[in-house]
């Protein structure tokens, strides 16, 4: 067991949660904090099911085991039910319907994401969930929809037999390319070797798994045209909050962030810098290895001199 999860459980007390949402608003505005409450809600899910270890091999077992999981949390009494593809969850006397029932925000946000970092964590598997109705004034029904191939693609298979790139784990490496084209074929030995990956991209999904050989590579689309596992990239905080939880899930992974450029003409390219300061304290801590290709044209010498600080050069012989 890693030390973190030592350290024990917490069960948030309801003002405490209120306090939470409203620090959210004031911080990061109405559009972003329910989206905030709920990757912290997963993120407090997840970790309850580590700290108690447990794991499902079945639908089946996650209806059994979900009831008692939310009991432990307290955010209500919850009642389980499989329907197709997807998990029924109904909540009766939510503790967020009660103390958010004077926000205008609504949308029992962390209840959610706790529902859906519960429900993976014992699967294994990406999942989300989203309240679809409120039948009472304090029950409510949720859906977690379960994704066997997290990337909703082709699921072409990775070349297979391939040796692990010999990269240092812990570090970002910086390539500096005209078209990202050796950082992608970085990604497929790298999968190929059996390694799990997570693709940060400008590039539609579906054009990259035809293009290139990527297995069950997580694919994160830059772009804010919802679905297809777009991130809208004037939100760093959700690319981070994408690739920490990637890291945490999956230690000694590989993380390419490509479109930098992209990302600093909506943010700017501060902003961008600590995004990667913050992932680089991930990967150290994960033991996972980070590509960020750029094209040294976009950039002035003095950005391109903070980011070579930041990370090591790609190794020439690879």
């Amino acid at each position: 067991m890693s030390e973190d999860h030592e350290l024990g459980f917490y069960v948030m007390a309801a003002p405490a949660l209120k306090g939470l949402l409203d620090e959210f608003r004031l911080v990061v505005g109405d559009e972003e904090a329910g989206a905030s409450m709920y990757r912290y809600g997963k993120r407090c899910g997840s970790s309850l099911v580590e700290s108690l270890g447990v794991r499902c091999s079945s639908t089946a077992e996650v209806l059994e085991a979900l009831p008692l999981l939310l009991a432990e949390s307290g955010l209500g009494l919850g009642l389980a039910e499989a329907m197709g593809e997807s998990i029924a969850v109904t909540i009766s006397d939510s503790l967020e319907t009660r103390i958010m029932r004077a926000s205008d925000l609504g949308g029992c946000h962390f209840t959610s994401g706790y529902i859906a970092g519960i429900v993976g964590a014992v699967l294994g598997k990406k999942c989300e969930c989203q309240r679809e109705e409120c039948i009472s004034s304090g029950s409510c029904v949720f859906t977690v929809a379960l994704y066997s191939d997290e990337n909703g693609g082709e699921g072409l298979s990775s070349p297979g037999g391939c040796e692990r790139l010999p990269l240092e784990d812990g570090t970002i490496y910086l390539l500096k390319e005209e078209k990202p084209d050796k950082s992608y074929a970085a990604l497929v030995q790298w999968i190929g070797s059996g390694e799990k990956a997570l693709c940060v991209t400008r590039d539609f999904p579906g054009k990259l798994r035809k293009k290139y050989l990527m297995g069950d590579a997580r694919i994160v689309w830059l772009s804010s045209i919802e679905g297809n596992g777009a991130v809208d990239p004037n939100k760093l905080s959700s690319i981070f909050f994408e690739a920490q939880m990637f890291m945490q899930e999956n230690p000694s992974s590989l993380v390419l962030l490509s479109g930098l450029e992209f990302l600093s003409a909506h943010n700017g390219f501060l902003s961008v810098l600590k995004l990667i300061h913050l992932l680089s304290e991930q990967a150290s801590v994960s033991g996972s290895v980070i590509l960020i290709p750029i094209n040294p044209d976009a950039f002035d010498a003095m950005d391109i001199a903070n980011l070579e600080r930041e990370t090591a050069p790609f190794p020439s012989d690879i």
